[in-house]
């Protein structure tokens, strides 16, 4: 039986694009703390910046009043870092196949969080409405 979560951080980012950074900061702090030096801090950020970038285009249509989640879990020696919105944008948000060219307007993002995370997973959800993703990275074993 895998062990159970371990809430590490769990807030509330709102004010724009400014107030990004700083959150991914501390959750790329966060795992960095839980999988090791193994993986580099800047790339954790860089990963998690783009999903909350998405979350607040798509999820929030730049609205900045209203909060994206942010959560940070311990799970044995894996870190999960998940980014939800609230659906205000209508549709929920995917990543496209297309997403993968990186020659493309949009979609470099989601080929970014996929290159740097272990595991990146995408739910929809329509009660509550909103997008949640799921970045996971783990211990790297020599």
């Amino acid at each position: 039986m895998p062990p159970a979560p371990t809430l590490v951080r769990h807030e509330q980012v709102s004010g724009g694009p400014t107030a990004l950074r700083p959150a991914a900061g501390r959750a790329a702090a966060d795992v960095v703390a839980i999988v090791g030096g193994e993986v580099a801090a800047e790339r954790v950020e860089l990963a998690i910046h783009e999903v909350l970038a998405n979350a607040l285009e798509h999820g929030h249509l730049g609205a900045t009043d209203v909060a994206i989640e942010l959560t940070v879990q311990r799970v044995g020696d894996r870190a999960t870092v998940a980014v939800g919105d609230h659906g205000l944008g209508g549709e929920p948000w995917r990543v496209e196949a297309e997403g993968d060219d990186p020659w493309t307007v949009r979609g470099r993002g989601w080929t970014l969080a996929r290159a740097i995370a272990d595991e990146v997973v995408v739910e929809a959800h329509d009660d509550p409405r909103g997008t949640q993703v799921r970045l996971t990275w783990g211990r790297r074993r020599s």
